[in-house]
């Protein structure tokens, strides 16, 4: 079965601030994704495996990993673990993303002290409960708050990892990516992408792949199959028209793409 890589487009779009605490338990978190927004995880118990790209880089309890903007990630923990994921916009911390501009890290596991770690993960608690988001602002008697734990944090990080040139580019993929999401019903290939927006095909390919590590037409069958979905559960539209007002070129792909995503066809995920 196709691994299936995700947009996050709510951390993409509109929201500002999400924060959860996930558990050994909790299903979602072991799916390939990507958004705009920048994560901090912070292991609060246990040991987490949080793969970003094609590295794999283990964290064991009072570790943290900071993940840039569309990169592509994912974690699982082990039994007993728990996490704090939050993922929040970049003007919450204007100041020390603009640090980042042109740079990333080689290695983005850090380790906050010990009474920063557990003071942000406290007030978390207090501020927001186990889960939170996905709101477009946070509230104003909540903000500074917010502001403050961030900036704890991206000190830690600043004071532990050394930032070097950062080569991947990924203006255009993003650009991509907010095509894609608007134009995803149409009949559309990555050279037309490349002609509207006065790119070179051959490095808007090298660059989206180097950042996603997908196709760009796997990428492109997941918002209509995301469509395709939806459609097939909350309506009651023929199969075929589901097929074509999500995009897909004939019938033959859409269930091709079906069983390779969900293991069943079109009419199976309809059924339950």
């Amino acid at each position: 079965m196709q691994k299936a890589i995700y947009h996050q487009t709510v951390n993409t779009n509109s929201s500002e601030l999400s924060t959860y605490l996930y558990d050994y338990n909790t299903w979602e978190f072991n799916t390939l994704h990507f958004h705009k927004n920048i994560e901090i995880l912070l292991v609060a118990k246990g040991r987490c495996v949080c793969t970003v790209g094609t590295e794999e880089y283990v964290l064991s309890e009072g570790d943290a990993i900071y993940i840039f903007p569309f990169r592509v990630h994912a974690f699982r923990l082990d039994a007993g673990a728990v996490l704090r994921c939050i993922t929040f916009s970049e003007l919450l911390i204007l100041t020390f993303s603009r640090m980042f501009v042109g740079r990333t890290v080689e290695n983005p596991v850090f380790r906050p002290s010990k009474e920063t770690f557990d003071y942000v993960l406290r007030q978390l608690l207090l501020c927001f409960g186990r889960r939170y988001g996905h709101n477009r602002t946070v509230p104003s008697e909540k903000r500074i708050k917010v502001k403050g734990l961030l900036y704890l944090l991206g000190g830690e990080l600043l004071s532990q990892l050394t930032l070097i040139p950062d080569n991947g580019n990924t203006a255009p993929a993003a650009e991509i990516v907010q095509y894609l999401s608007e134009n995803f019903k149409k009949n559309i290939s990555l050279h037309d992408i490349a002609e509207e927006m006065g790119y070179n095909y051959q490095y808007l390919s090298r660059t989206f792949n180097k950042v996603f590590g997908i196709k760009f037409k796997r990428l492109l069958n997941q918002y209509r199959l995301d469509n395709a979905y939806a459609l097939l559960v909350d309506t009651d539209l023929p199969i075929a028209q589901v097929c074509f007002e999500s995009g897909f070129q004939s019938l033959r792909s859409f269930h091709q793409i079906c069983h390779e995503v969900f293991g069943k066809s079109p009419r199976a995920i309809r059924n339950g």
